[in-house]
């Protein structure tokens, strides 16, 4: 595996690429503009809100800015992305440089989780700026829902980065939304089931989704399930390292797309 620098540098490089693109460019505006209207209506909000929605606002800012301009980020960046780095000779310069594929691809991820988590969590950021502006109370809440804001952002990142280069690395642009169409769409249709076939409350924990919004819920400030945040974990860990392997076994379809 590559020393710390090697790493920086990777993760680095990653991050540059998850930014290029036209789409991608104008989803980080979009991302960009919500998250400078967040401070406002945050603000607005604290004015008249108790402490229990204080706690709530920084997570709630997340999840809006994630799921509406994260996931056009995510998409955008990850359609073709393995193809494009092949034929731009990105992988071949990492192996000369040491980087061994299994690193390349960890690396790729993290590089989108960066774009991914900086967009969600200033979300969060900005809330809380805007609450603890104008609202007199609730410091306190303020502060755990930031934390809270900011964990789901990093989860959002770490899980939706590594499923989108899977599904749109080295797929055709329709190819590739058809599978995460299915990844994303079918648990969710099959809960019921699920629901009947495992333990209690992990069944609806399979779709990414239901277990964000799950995520989301259980680490409100004031009403914080530790259980139910774990098993989210669990989920959302096992989907990051189904894809990472996935994303892995796309390589050799890039470097034909790309050739």
């Amino acid at each position: 595996m590559p020393d710390r620098r090697r790493w920086i540098a990777v993760v680095a490089l990653s991050t540059s690429r998850a930014r290029e693109g036209i789409l991608v460019k104008a989803s980080l505006v979009f991302g960009l503009f919500m998250i400078v209207a967040a401070l406002p209506l945050a603000a607005l909000a604290a004015r008249s809100a108790d402490v229990e929605t204080l706690g709530r606002l920084p997570v709630a800012a997340a999840a809006v800015i994630a799921w509406a301009a994260g996931v056009l980020v995510a998409f955008s960046a990850s359609t073709r992305a393995l193809v494009r780095d092949r034929a731009d000779g990105i992988v071949e310069l990492l192996a000369a440089r040491g980087i061994k594929p299994n690193a390349y691809v960890v690396g790729r991820s993290l590089g989108l989780s960066v774009v991914l988590f900086a967009l969600s969590g200033g979300g969060a950021v900005s809330a809380a700026i805007g609450e603890a502006l104008t609202a007199g109370h609730g410091a306190l809440r303020i502060a755990g829902g930031l934390v809270a804001g900011l964990v789901f952002a990093l989860m959002f990142a770490l899980s939706v980065a590594p499923l989108s280069l899977a599904a749109l690395g080295a797929r055709s642009r329709s190819g590739g939304y058809f599978a995460l169409l299915l990844i994303l769409g079918l648990p969710e249709l099959l809960v019921k089931y699920t629901n009947a076939l495992l333990p209690e409350g992990w069944g609806g924990l399979l779709a990414v989704p239901s277990a964000l919004a799950a995520l989301a819920s259980a680490l409100s400030p004031g009403a914080i399930d530790l259980w139910k945040v774990s098993r989210a974990f669990v989920v959302l860990a096992v989907v990051a390292a189904i894809s990472l392997l996935v994303t892995r076994a796309q390589l050799a379809r890039a470097k034909e797309l790309a050739s």
